[in-house]
């Protein structure tokens, strides 16, 4: 089986898509003037304005949503397993990776927020779907309607199989087992209940839990970060330098290592920086399953989205929930390797259609963006 993942998850990890997403990023960066370093105060002020707009919640809220997706096991377990296979040059590409997404993401929300709809219930539903049919004109509208449904359809792949649900509950029940010697599926199944019990209130209930959990969680991350840093403070330029040194040149495996050439590098990098970007007393793990539930919610809501865009209503969302209720039930069950290799996979199949719509619709990002400064000088 794992075989089987890994000749997919090679090929859609291939070259091609690489080249995109980082091209796509660097493109962005470059049109929209260094937006994510120069207009970053500015983010900032937006995010904690008290009027959320015509939203269905205020900006802060989104962002502990958005964060509460991102900020996971991706950024624990996926890094360390990054490096682990792909050797320390795979850190660089992941910070490649991350630099230049942060002008992918702003224009991903850009036009999540000009070409949003309201659904059967009156919530507010955006995102690449809505984006990618509403956004394509002219020689591009044969295609719009397949790629929105690609989209879509990854999106809950991604939701139930990928960094919504395995990943996420296979790295707590680990956790959880190591330092505690809990049953996998007992916890496996306490998680999924916990889960339904809120997800089933909908974005405001996700968004509440988010809004208290996340800052804790982001704030307790980055001391975490820098007591290692700072301990380790006389190993920080080697370590860079091994970095450096190892992303460009290929390098021998160390003791089990499975290597680190130039392409393992790149490859494991930049895929571990999409989802992106313990042991001992027992604190480690309380902040392993923060972390990783938190994404759970996140990643509920956005795969919500995407079934909703599928079927046109929102009357089957129940099933969507239960399905993703059983998925994290499931999740303690599957081993570390084909998780990520499934997470892997759905990730770059939801990533491709969403790169070409950001390039085919970039002059209206650029149009946009420069009509908001200008209306704000």
């Amino acid at each position: 089986m794992l075989d089987f993942f890994t000749t997919i998850d090679d090929f859609v990890w291939g070259p091609p898509l690489l080249v995109l997403l980082v091209g796509t990023g660097i493109y962005l960066t470059i049109r929209l003037g260094l937006l994510q370093v120069l207009r970053l105060p500015k983010a900032f002020k937006l995010i904690f304005a008290e009027d959320k707009g015509e939203g269905d919640i205020s900006s802060f809220a989104a962002l502990a949503t958005a964060l509460a997706a991102t900020v996971g096991t991706g950024n624990i377990v996926g890094v360390a397993t990054a490096i682990k296979t792909g050797g320390p040059g795979a850190l660089f590409w992941m910070w490649i990776a991350a630099f230049f997404g942060m002008a992918t993401k702003y224009s991903e929300g850009l036009l999540a927020i000009k070409f949003r709809t309201l659904d059967d219930q009156g919530n507010v539903s955006g995102g690449p779907m809505y984006y990618i049919t509403h956004g394509f004109s002219g020689k591009w509208q044969t295609i719009a309607k397949p790629l929105a449904y690609f989209f879509a359809f990854a999106g809950v792949l991604v939701a139930w199989l990928g960094i919504g649900t395995f990943s996420q509950v296979n790295s707590i029940t680990a956790s959880l087992q190591n330092s505690f010697d809990w049953s996998p599926k007992i916890v496996s199944v306490i998680l999924a209940l916990i889960t339904a019990a809120i997800i089933f209130g909908g974005i405001q209930s996700i968004s509440k839990v988010s809004e208290k959990v996340v800052p804790f969680m982001a704030g307790l991350y980055i001391l975490a970060a820098l007591v290692v840093i700072f301990t380790n403070f006389n190993q920080l330029l080697p370590v860079l330098g091994m970095v450096f040194q190892s992303a460009f040149t290929g390098k021998a495996a160390v003791g089990g290592f499975a290597g680190a050439t130039v392409m393992v590098a790149m490859r494991l990098g930049i895929a571990r920086g999409v989802f992106s970007n313990e042991s001992g007393l027992g604190s480690a793990p309380i902040a392993v399953v923060l972390f990783a539930f938190t994404t759970i919610l996140g990643w509920s809501y956005y795969g919500e989205r995407c079934f909703e865009f599928i079927f046109k209503s929102t009357k089957f969302l129940p099933l969507y929930r239960l399905i993703f209720v059983v998925m994290v039930a499931l999740g303690g069950y599957l081993t570390l390797d084909v998780v990520w290799k499934i997470a892997d996979i759905v990730n770059g199949l939801m990533a491709l259609p969403n790169l070409i719509a950001l390039l085919v619709l970039s002059p209206i990002i650029f149009k946009e963006t420069k009509s908001y400064f200008e209306r704000h000088k």
